[in-house]
């Protein structure tokens, strides 16, 4: 079984944060790509590692999208 590097939660929130701002809304396709290149480089921990980043940044980017949809129907 193959199971992520063992990095604490605010790490990997932290990794999410910087693709964000690094990525900007391409922050999930520029995680996934690091997953499809690690895989394919054998590196199957790092690769399980960096699916927890992509689901953290999804979450970040669905709120994110949320809070706006809130504040429109607000105005």
């Amino acid at each position: 079984m193959v199971t992520p590097l063992p990095m604490a939660d605010d790490q990997i929130v932290r990794a999410a944060q910087e693709m964000i701002a690094e990525h900007g809304d391409a922050a999930i396709r520029a995680a996934e790509q690091r997953i499809s290149v690690c895989k394919s480089e054998g590196f199957y921990s790092v690769a399980e590692t960096w699916q927890l980043i992509r689901e953290v940044i999804r979450d970040m980017q669905e709120s994110d999208a949320q809070r706006g949809q809130a504040l429109e129907v607000e105005n």
